[in-house]
């Protein structure tokens, strides 16, 4: 309350020291709050933690397209179905394709241990309660199997899922570079 109160006496009597005194305690304020981003080894704020642009943005080489196919071929155009049933199974083999390039584990457990294993061992439990480092593949490939069918409306026996990587030749048109396969599966009829 006193420093309101002086901050008010001295808007009223002259404004240059009182846009001085805002700059300098906003400064002051700035400060504190970098401190405890040190001391806490947690970053606070994203204004003051200049981790989020300590990297040059890269330009993209090739962009993704992920394609789905049912019963040995039939290609599923991701397009004409919702956009929440495209999302949930474009976004299920983008995370596919990132837990098996990380060595099967979630891209956020890779993230998190770096962040926090290197700092306080406090933090430590926070990695073992949210590691998902035990995805079922058989589980996850019958939920993705369950899921297609209720999209399409529909029985399916097999599907194979794959990236195809896609970029502009020198005619600025798109090109397949290259076709990665995620996940094939089939079962009994």
């Amino acid at each position: 309350m006193i420093f309101i109160d002086f901050l008010k006496q001295v808007k009223a009597s002259n404004k240059k020291v009182f846009v001085f005194v805002i700059i300098v305690f906003s400064i002051y304020i700035e400060n504190v709050v970098i401190e405890m981003n040190n001391i806490s080894y947690i970053q606070l704020s994203p204004f003051t933690g200049y981790a989020m642009y300590s990297g040059k943005v890269k330009d993209k080489t090739a962009y993704p397209y992920y394609q789905l196919k049912i019963n040995d071929g039939e290609k599923i155009n991701l397009w004409k179905l919702t956009q929440q049933n495209k999302q949930i199974l474009q976004q299920s083999m983008s995370y596919m394709r990132q837990y098996i390039e990380n060595g099967n584990h979630d891209k956020n457990f890779v993230f998190l241990q770096k962040k926090l294993s290197n700092y306080n061992p406090k933090y430590k439990h926070i990695l073992d309660n949210y590691a998902n480092n035990s995805i079922d593949f058989p589980q996850f490939k019958l939920w993705y199997k369950r899921y297609i069918e209720q999209t399409l409306g529909r029985k399916i026996f097999s599907y194979k899922t794959q990236i195809i990587q896609l970029t502009f030749n020198n005619k600025n048109k798109l090109v397949c570079r290259d076709t990665i396969p995620l996940i094939e599966y089939k079962w009994k009829k």
